[in-house]
């Protein structure tokens, strides 16, 4: 890494309104050196991405973090001509970690519960990688409402906006933690036992079928067609994956949900609008976790292409899709894509 670069204030626009204070605190972020480990739930350093914060007001707090250049799963395929936004959304993941624990004051040893995420990149062209690593800074605006249609989050990349997030999550204590899980899976286990037991061979998924050179990164196997606008799959768990599975969990974490909703969403458009992978880009997720998403428990991943809108802005196609994932008949989580395609 080079020397120290901070941003400018000219470079922070959308903070610009705001007292030159402030401005002058983000414009003091160091990207020289990761926070510490815990602060995110990562067990492995180069997992971590942020790399400092400052308080900039009242419940308004300013994050730092810089995007890999090379990494297992967000430098894998996709579209090479942008930064992958579910790197910036784990960013976001990183940053509420790291505020609930370096702000809110929540225990270290509680964990944080998501329910949702919306995220809409609001300049799908500030995610065009330039010719060092991506600095991003988020600002976590808590004043606004932490409710999720309010986006209380800004994310910048380079200085410019890329993007604005809200979510719903809370904190729970180790023993209320376990309680609920205990809960969640005597639950999902007495749905699994009422069905008809089928052995199942896995047939993974092509790895440039779903936007993927490194076969370990696939999520999804057993495709096929569901109608002229639907595709299913079977979730494949692999929990030996160094960044899916970066420490041990007992349940199936957010991320690979995320990825393989990405996954199911490239294959279904280019089975049904013959859309190349590497020629796609998610510009808003809207995302709602309905339970825990048992690692010992088949799943399966349903994608939907809802509409198609052709040519919309300069040969550019939007397509909105609704990825679900069910176990034992049981909704688990429901992810809305829009997607933009023929991005070049």
């Amino acid at each position: 890494m080079d020397g120290e670069r901070p941003l400018t204030d000219s470079a922070l626009p959308n903070i610009a309104s705001e007292p030159s204070g402030q401005t002058a605190l983000v414009s003091k972020l160091s990207f020289e050196q990761t926070i510490a480990r815990s602060l995110v739930h990562r067990a492995a350093i180069n997992e971590v991405f942020l790399t400092d914060s400052a308080e900039i007001g009242k419940r308004q707090w300013a994050v730092a973090a810089m995007l890999p250049r090379s990494h297992m799963l967000f430098n894998d395929g996709g579209n090479p001509n942008y930064l992958d936004p579910l790197a910036i959304m784990e960013v976001a993941r990183q940053v509420t970690e790291y505020v609930a624990h370096r702000y809110a004051r929540v225990p270290q040893d509680h964990f944080l519960i998501f329910r949702g995420m919306n995220v809409a990149f609001t300049d799908p062209d500030v995610l065009r990688p330039g010719p060092e690593p991506a600095r991003v800074v988020v600002i976590v605006n808590a004043r606004t409402s932490e409710r999720l249609n309010k986006r209380p989050v800004t994310i910048m990349v380079d200085g410019r906006e890329c993007a604005v997030l809200g979510g719903k999550w809370f904190p729970l204590p180790r023993r209320v933690f376990a309680s609920a899980r205990e809960r969640a899976r005597r639950k999902q286990f007495a749905n699994e036992q009422s069905l008809p037991q089928t052995d199942k061979s896995e047939t993974l998924a092509e790895p440039s079928r779903v936007g993927r050179f490194n076969p370990r990164n696939v999520l999804l196997a057993n495709a096929a067609a569901d109608g002229s606008d639907a595709m299913v799959f079977d979730l494949v768990i692999d929990q030996s994956h160094p960044v899916f599975f970066d420490h041990p969990v007992d349940h199936v974490p957010g991320m690979v949900i995320l990825e393989a909703a990405r996954q199911a969403a490239v294959a279904a458009l280019g089975e049904h609008r013959h859309a190349a992978p590497n020629r796609t880009l998610i510009v808003n997720c809207r995302v709602n976790f309905d339970t825990f998403c048992e690692l010992d428990l088949p799943t399966r991943c349903r994608v939907t292409i809802d509409a198609s809108q052709r040519a919309i802005d300069d040969h550019k196609s939007r397509h909105q899709l609704t990825v679900s994932f069910e176990q034992a008949r049981t909704a688990v989580g429901t992810i809305a894509l829009s997607m933009l395609e023929n991005l070049a």
